[in-house]
């Protein structure tokens, strides 16, 4: 009876002093998590911060004030490396299990502010003492500018470089996440060094040349119709120019493919199996001229082609040809539909929608023979004219995007004989 009466401890009387040790140990394990969770969470947010200012400034065109950018985006690096470099982090840089990757986020943090700090404002201070205005104008593209500009450009490059080559000397850590973004940031860096390493050594030097301001350049447009499909796109039906002179780009006349076929004017440097298997012993018996050098696949064999038959022609003998340009009425079609309709001089309105339809069909039921060839050309000459007087960013934002897509769906093809501008194709 006395034993049913003795009432119970409470539960946190029951608990035995060791329990309590474990408990409160538990405690500060959990508030030691959060808050290192917290502060890496606060990382992340802060480097994502800063790319998004980077982003906001093209997105709204605020380029103009690339200080106030700049500065905005030190802003949150500065915030982030603070954090990595706290007292908190650096105990937990000393914690088995966790130590390698939370010093490897400490040394990204690092590199990351010290591209803000020092890289970052070099290149701010390349755009600024460059007049945007000046690079284009009277319809030409003026390299001196961007030439001029090139030893502020080659410092803020050796900055970027030295950061880049830093970043890849931090280890890979054992924590999958930490090693997804440090691998995922140092691709990202190597490109952006390796482009702009480039652009300093290569790109930036060779565009006087390029842009036709140490000699005409001249690409041969081989525009391809579909209706006869070949394994590059089409059958060659009109070959035209587009020449670059003194910055100014220029769509020449188109002309028939006769006139790159007659007299005997054809590819003569096919290899032994190209012409045992197209010419000799194969059911096509190609005469590869003009027409039929599209039966390759490979670009580079079909510019290697047309350079020989370019060279056999009256045109070809006085004119180098820099390199050529494979297009079908699709890529004419998405030249009108960023650029803007075209109204032929019969009143034919022709659209980002209508325009290959047309090309493919329509000129040869209702427009004289001599007439179709032509045609293509002047679509292009009215799209080329429009580019040229008005070079709008966002225009050619979305020109680039299209010509993307249209590369990838073979419509498109574009090869250099210049090594360095093939690298940039």
């Amino acid at each position: 009876m006395v034993a049913e009466t003795t009432p119970h401890k409470p539960w946190y009387r029951r608990i035995r002093w060791w329990g309590w040790v474990l408990i409160v140990l538990s405690a500060i394990l959990v508030v030691f998590a959060g808050t290192v969770g917290t502060q890496a969470l606060l990382v992340k947010h802060h480097e994502e911060a800063a790319i998004a200012v980077v982003k906001d400034a093209v997105k709204k065109q605020r380029l103009n004030d690339l200080d106030g950018v700049v500065a905005d985006m030190q802003k949150q690096t500065r915030a982030a490396r603070d954090i990595t470099n706290g007292p908190l982090w650096s105990f937990t840089e000393k914690l088995p299990g966790i130590k390698g990757s939370m010093r490897v986020v400490r040394m990204m943090t690092d590199v990351v502010d010290d591209i803000a700090q020092d890289t970052a404002p070099k290149f701010a201070d390349v755009v600024q003492s460059v007049d945007v205005k000046s690079i284009y104008r009277n319809g030409s593209i003026n390299a001196e500018p961007i030439v001029k500009a090139l030893p502020e450009l080659e410092t803020a490059a050796q900055s970027l470089q030295r950061y880049t080559e830093e970043f890849d000397r931090i280890p890979t850590p054992r924590i999958g996440i930490v090693a997804n973004a440090l691998n995922s940031s140092r691709g990202m860096l190597d490109r952006a060094d390796y482009y702009m390493q480039a652009a300093v050594d290569e790109y930036i030097p060779n565009l006087p040349t390029w842009l036709g301001y140490e000699g005409k350049q001249t690409y041969a447009i081989l525009a391809m119709t579909p209706g006869e499909m070949r394994a590059s796109g089409g059958l060659i039906g009109a070959v035209g120019t587009v020449t670059i002179t003194d910055g100014k780009i220029e769509i020449g006349d188109f002309e028939a493919n006769m006139k790159f076929a007659g007299d005997n004017i054809t590819a003569r440097n096919l290899s032994e199996d190209e012409n045992r298997l197209y010419r000799e012993e194969g059911p096509m018996n190609l005469n590869y001229d003009v027409r039929d050098i599209a039966n390759s696949p490979d670009t580079v064999r079909v510019a290697d082609y047309f350079r020989a038959i370019w060279n056999q022609t009256e045109i070809g003998k006085d004119t180098e040809l820099n390199g050529i340009v494979l297009a079908d009425p699709l890529m004419v079609q998405s030249l009108v539909k960023v650029l803007g309709d075209v109204t032929l001089p019969n009143g034919t309105v022709l659209t980002g929608t209508n325009t290959a339809d047309f090309l493919v069909n329509t000129p040869y039921k209702d427009y004289p023979a001599e007439e179709t060839d032509a045609m293509f050309g002047t679509v292009a000459k009215a799209c080329v004219q429009r580019l040229m007087g008005d070079l709008d960013a966002g225009k050619m934002a979305k020109l680039a995007s299209e010509m993307l897509t249209l590369a990838h769906n073979r419509h498109l093809a574009v090869y250099s004989f210049d090594p360095t501008m093939q690298q940039i194709f």
